[in-house]
């Protein structure tokens, strides 16, 4: 990810989304994005890392009041990623200890190269970047099946059915800032992202064109 996009990014924010730009943490630095790291067993990916050394997440708080810095989620500080990917491995053990382990974390076979996202309920190689009040969660993916890319983010409702949305945080910026250039994204004081046209609240992002969606 170029930091180009942030130096676009952030004075827009800061002009223009004045309540998300208020609630984003300074700078993690790099000895905390390795603590992180050694904490899930992973190298995150480069434009992760960046990321973070941008900025680590948004406030906790936004977790539950927002505003939300992603379409469908806060941006987790790195302690909020490791807390997070570790109830998410304590809740994957108890279910793979339990008697649906079978159904929930079915075993890869051929038909998986032909995936981008693996079959199962849940993955510890799958790792928190945005958390909301829900279960819903954004991730990303460090174990992607055949079709898939190593960073691809993932939305994961909680109920199952977790859908890639796109293959890398960076494609996500820039697609953001490309979309927000356009007219085609704004930001809402009080809905946060919206469809410039419409004023429709942002929920969704289409994995094939890698538009926005209301």
């Amino acid at each position: 990810m170029k930091d180009d996009i942030w130096d676009r990014l952030e004075p827009w924010l800061a002009r223009h989304a004045k309540e998300l730009w208020a609630v984003m943490n300074p700078p993690a630095t790099m000895a905390q994005i390795e603590a992180a790291e050694r904490r899930i067993g992973h190298e995150l990916p480069a434009d992760v890392r960046a990321a973070y050394l941008r900025h680590n997440g948004t406030a906790d708080s936004t977790r539950l009041h927002g505003p939300y810095f992603f379409h469908y989620a806060a941006w987790c500080s790195l302690d909020a990623m490791v807390d997070g990917w570790e109830s998410r491995c304590e809740l994957i053990q108890r279910f793979r200890e339990g008697p649906d382990s079978e159904y929930l974390f079915p075993e890869e076979d051929e038909s998986w190269r032909e995936l981008e996202v693996r079959l199962d309920w849940s993955n510890p190689n799958w790792i928190p970047l945005g958390h909301t009040n829900t279960a819903s969660t954004l991730l990303i993916d460090l174990q992607p099946a055949g079709m898939g890319t190593r960073g691809q983010l993932l939305e994961d409702g909680g109920a199952g059915g977790v859908t890639a949305v796109v293959p890398s945080l960076g494609q996500y910026l820039q697609t953001l800032w490309d979309r927000i250039e356009q007219g085609e994204i704004w930001w809402h004081p009080d809905k946060g992202w919206v469809i410039a046209a419409s004023g429709a609240a942002v929920l969704q992002w289409d994995p094939l064109e890698g538009f926005f969606w209301p």
